[in-house]
């Protein structure tokens, strides 16, 4: 171990590493709960790397998809040892059993929960679980799916579980539960040092302060004075609007302070963004323009691609400041020299919320950079004296909040308690509440609320169908089997076969309406300057909805599902990303993420077509194929062609080659003159059309010998 580490070059543990090491290689379960750049992730891949040697397989759980892909490049490195490293993200309605011959699996919480489902046997036989980011479980979304894995886990006596968690308040009640020794403590690598700016002055926790001068725009003089240094700042706001805003303002400043190589080296990573997709829209563009300039925004409109782009130079230095919602502090690696805080506050359904100082912290703890930085700085932005003083005893001085587990909602239930029946792990309500008892939820003695929570579930599961009750003994139906292994909720299974089982006339807007519908999907919310779209759009279409609007959906979701299926109707229409940005007031990345989640609820609603409307099956088929593209369905026979996406396969089809026989008969010259292709791909497009060829003359043959032979 001492070797595969030092190769990374890690000779020296860090103390929060030195506390932990001992139980780890003892076998012990673990939890962690130290600050953020801390050394967690060490821990695990020592506790891995000590499991693989002694012939066991692992598991790391992490809560978001881009920390899955950084801890699976990370984990690599035991490749070197022989381990064979698997990540898996994605297709919760599969078994996976490949990932049966891995030795270890990154995988997210609610990818191992779909796996656990479907039997993996990898579930069945992993020694050693990593819990990253462990805190989550306060999380409303998150936390139930990530409580009822590690309590499967908990259950077996044969697994160790390494919890990995920011410093939180109640940590050793965490580490109760999982029967853990508790590692805290509040080192850093890189001492940080937090501060509030207030009237051109940085007042500082430890009681220092000193004066900037700022003029009228401190955000802009703090990150200036950074790089000036040879740092790069990250600035945190509360909405992508002001972190795109902001971006292009702080640009125009620090531009002045970029030399000529980095600017020919921004300019490059410009156009980088502005080809990483297959389209390059308006907000490709102003982000390459942000770029250009030494800053970028991080938020939710970017796609993984382009995000991934910026990360990667932010960490190499060329990019000097990145301003971002809260979401990039969740886990993901990017610390800088000065972190600024501008908003602990964000829109909610209530109003102005303040942000859970968990949060704040987080973002804090992105300051200072191991090996580059004596120091971490983190400051908070107050408009006056008085409001300095709230965020001093609030996040500067106050204590972070406790986890607190969510498992108690019906909205997780449902969905758990039927996997939990779906499986065979619980046959009765005894096993049922047996299960419960042994929850975070119980652990903090709040189980009492379960109990009208699970008679009220029960209640619907039976009512909906899902599951029988007979001879006090829960089983599930094959609808309640379907729905488990499908990984939606059985809510969203309910408006599924309501829809169908009204024997309507089959339209891709219905279909795109009523898994609008669904509470999996995340809807496109209506604004008031869409109120003539949905009207127009429901006025043609509302002879083929589904779902009515007398059916006990509340109205602001029937038109977020209407605003949801136009969206969908114009990107299957082949209706161009940035019209599609314009109308719906989105970004690429709500395209993806929009189009990611009607794919899987597409597919699990094809699924239960099975159950209740079989003939609607085959002509899912395709729209799914559509959905997954955005294109018409005369292309459908060109899109699984090799880099080939709606763009260039509406070329080739307004140039006449509408199949792969046309491609194998087109002349090689004229496909590369097709705008997009040129002379590599038509070459590779040649190729893949032979292959074809050749694949289908084999077919004929071996049917041929095979007729032959009966």
């Amino acid at each position: 171990l001492k070797a595969l580490f030092a190769e990374q070059g890690i000779d020296t543990l860090y103390p929060p590493q030195e506390l932990a090491v001992k139980p780890v290689l003892a076998g012990k379960n673990v939890v962690v709960a130290v600050p953020t750049a801390s050394g967690k992730s060490l821990i695990a891949y020592i506790a891995i790397s000590n499991g693989f040697i002694a012939g066991k397989k692992s598991i790391y759980i992490v809560p978001l998809r881009a920390l899955a892909s950084e801890k699976y490049d990370d984990l690599k490195m035991l490749e070197k040892l022989g381990a064979k490293v698997g990540l898996s993200i994605g297709d919760y309605d599969a078994s996976d059993e490949k990932l049966e011959k891995m030795d270890v699996v990154v995988m997210t919480a609610e990818k191992a929960d779909a796996l656990m489902r479907h039997g993996n046997r990898l579930m069945d036989e992993a020694g050693i679980v990593v819990a990253d980011e462990v805190h989550l479980l306060a999380d409303e979304e998150r936390g139930p799916t990530m409580e009822i894995l590690l309590t499967n886990f908990k259950r077996r006596k044969d697994v160790q579980i390494i919890a990995l968690s920011a410093t939180v308040k109640n940590s050793e009640e965490l580490a109760a539960w999982l029967n853990a020794e508790h590692i805290s403590m509040d080192w850093r690598p890189v001492v940080l040092k937090e501060g509030v700016f207030c009237s051109n002055m940085i007042f500082y926790r430890d009681g220092t302060h000193r004066e900037i001068n700022a003029g009228g725009e401190p955000i802009v003089e703090l990150v200036c004075e950074c790089i000036r240094n040879g740092g790069q700042s990250l600035v945190f706001t509360n909405t992508r609007k002001s972190s795109e805003t902001l971006a292009r303002n702080l640009g125009r400043i620090v531009k002045k302070q970029i030399d000529e190589k980095t600017a020919e080296i921004l300019a490059e990573i410009a156009e980088q963004i502005r080809n990483a997709d297959t389209e390059c829209t308006s907000a490709h563009e102003n982000l390459a323009y942000c770029v250009r300039l030494g800053c970028a925004y991080h938020n939710a409109s970017l796609t993984n691609n382009t995000r991934r782009i910026i990360e990667q130079n932010f960490r190499k230095g060329h990019i000097k400041c990145i301003v971002a919602t809260p979401t990039l502090a969740a886990g993901i690696n990017l610390p800088a020299r000065r972190v600024i805080v501008r908003d602990v506050w964000r829109y909610s359904e209530h109003g102005h919320t303040d942000l859970p100082v968990m949060e704040v912290k987080q973002m804090c703890g992105r300051a200072g950079r191991p090996k580059y930085d004596r120091e971490g700085e983190a400051l908070l932005i107050a408009k006056n004296p008085e409001h300095l003083d709230e965020l001093f005893e609030k996040y500067i001085n106050g204590d972070v909040e406790d986890i607190v587990s969510n498992l108690a909602s019906r909205n997780a239930l449902r969905h758990h308690v039927l996997a939990l029946i779906a499986t065979g792990r619980v046959h009765d309500m005894d096993e049922l509440r047996t299960f419960m008892g042994h929850t975070f939820l119980a652990h903090q003695g709040n189980a009492h609320y379960l109990d009208s929570a699970l008679a009220d579930v029960i209640r619907f599961l039976i009512n909906e169908e899902f599951i029988v009750l007979a001879n006090d003994t829960l089983k599930p139906t094959n609808l309640g089997l379907r729905t488990s292994d499908l990984y939606i909720d059985p809510l969203s299974a309910v408006i599924f076969r309501n829809s169908m089982m009204k024997k309507r006339e089959l339209t891709n807007v219905g279909v795109f309406h009523a898994i609008a519908l669904a509470p999996d999907m995340e809807p496109l919310m209506p604004r008031k300057k869409d109120v003539y779209l949905i009207e127009d759009f429901y006025e043609e279409w509302k002879q083929f909805l589904l779902i009515d609007e007398n059916e006990g959906i509340e109205p602001a979701y029937f038109y977020a599902g209407l605003k949801t299926a136009a969206f969908l109707h114009d990107w299957v229409n082949e209706v161009p990303e940035d019209a599609i940005i314009k109308k719906y007031d989105i970004g690429p990345g709500d395209i993806r993420n929009r189009i990611e989640l009607a794919e899987w609820l597409l597919y699990g609603y094809r699924e239960l077509t099975k159950l209740f409307m079989p003939a609607w099956f085959r002509p899912l088929d395709n729209l799914l194929v559509q959905v997954k593209y955005g294109i018409k369905p005369e292309l459908l026979p060109l899109i699984e062609l090799p880099d080939i996406g709606r763009v260039r396969a509406r070329r080739l089809y307004q140039r006449g080659i509408k199949s792969i026989e046309d491609i194998r008969m087109a002349d090689p010259g004229m496909l590369a003159s097709i705008d997009g292709i040129g002379t590599k791909l038509a070459q590779k497009l040649k190729e893949h059309a032979g292959d074809v060829r050749r694949e289908e003359k084999e077919e004929v043959r071996k049917k041929d010998v095979d007729l032959y032979s009966f």
